[in-house]
């Protein structure tokens, strides 16, 4: 699978879904961390709350009410809700629904 998004591509996002609980499984996110103010990252939702999120082979956690599980899309250097655990719906400062690659390709949706 290719990655949705490359070094110089532009996000236009809205902040209204994560206003209004709208936010669903492959949104891509920019998230404040909690940990971090004023660091912004982009993640992939991979379950919102009370979706269950199968970690290994012997062991899996419930997402919980007003948080997300995100995931990056490059798994091997990507720190995420595996290595945090799931992120307070309050931290998702907009969902990404349009990019703009520089280049040859016409801006485009994001795919899920």
């Amino acid at each position: 699978m290719s990655p949705a998004l490359y070094p110089g591509d532009y996000l236009i996002c809205e902040s209204l879904s994560s206003t209004l609980g709208l936010i669903k499984k492959g949104n891509l996110v920019v998230i404040e961390p909690p940990s971090q103010p004023g660091l912004r990252v982009i993640k992939r939702v991979a379950g919102v709350e009370s979706d269950i999120i199968n970690l290994d082979a012997n062991s899996a956690l419930t997402v919980p009410p007003g948080h997300l599980f995100v995931l990056g899309d490059n798994p091997a250097r990507s720190t995420d809700s595996r290595s945090h655990g799931p992120v307070p719906t309050t931290s998702v400062v907009g969902v990404a629904r349009i990019r703009y690659r520089k280049g040859s390709r016409p801006p485009g949706a994001i795919p899920a």
